[in-house]
């Protein structure tokens, strides 16, 4: 993940990943990166990512925005270790290396039973390690709903079907519409026709429906479980910040 690190005044060594398309750096409160420096603009400059790449423009400031000591005069693209200068304050992109792929628990969420006070961290590294945990264990909530719904609907259509076999046999002993008597011989017995093994008809589409019934609600119970498991998730572990709010300490180097 990119990011950008702070060299100083003050704040060295906070580090802003850029989860976001677009990051607005300036002293204003309303800034994604608000910088508390008086010498520096309200929306000092901006930093977008396209694609791959990433790039800082300058958004008309006061002093300037300056790429290892050039100005910006339109967007241009960083590379690791650029320094982007603001004022006094100094900030180095970098890139994070991708973490390998390790296996995880048999249980996804039983890591969050550890992660109570993981609201306490500072911004920018519970951005970095936490938020791509978050989204791996949102994706796979959000697979098992989609499960669901694919089971759901199989499970309708299987309904459906003996809901239609045992009607078809049901209206033709019947003897309504009389036309139906033209296409089907009127069944023996109100459950329909009597098949291989003496077996009604009209019993196998019962019992083709409640198999579709149960899978309806194998269905809605594996919704619940999904829902219920991303709804911890989003609780347990909140979104990653937006912004940053970084106030020089007056002991900083």
């Amino acid at each position: 993940m990119p990011f950008l690190e702070v060299l100083g005044p003050g704040i060295r060594g906070r580090r802003i990943p850029l989860v976001r398309e677009a990051l607005v750096l300036g002293n204003a409160p309303t800034c994604d990166v608000c910088l508390e420096d008086p010498d520096l603009s309200p929306q000092h400059a901006a930093v977008r990512r396209v694609g791959e790449t990433v790039l800082v423009e300058d958004l008309g400031s006061r002093l300037g925005t300056f790429l290892d000591g050039v100005a910006v005069t339109a967007p241009s693209e960083l590379h690791a270790g650029d320094v982007v200068t603001l004022g006094d304050v100094r900030l180095r992109y970098g890139q994070a290396p991708a973490e390998p792929a390790t296996a995880g628990p048999a249980d996804p969420l039983a890591v969050l039973d550890s992660a109570e006070t993981v609201t306490t961290m500072e911004p920018e590294v519970y951005a970095e390690l936490v938020v791509h945990h978050r989204e791996q264990l949102l994706g796979r909530a959000a697979v098992w709903l989609g499960r669901a719904r694919r089971l759901f609907w199989v499970g309708a259509a299987v309904v459906a079907l003996g809901g239609a076999a045992f009607a078809v046999g049901m209206l033709a002993f019947l003897g309504w519409p009389p036309a139906l008597l033209d296409v089907v011989p009127r069944p023996p017995d109100m459950f329909g026709w009597a098949l291989a093994g003496r077996v009604l008809s009209g019993h196998v589409a019962w019992a083709v429906g409640l198999a579709g019934l149960l899978t309806v609600l194998l269905a809605l119970l594996v919704h619940v479980l999904a829902r219920s498991r991303a709804r911890r998730i989003t609780r347990t572990i909140p979104p990653p910040p937006t912004s940053w709010h970084l106030t020089p300490h007056p002991d900083g180097p």
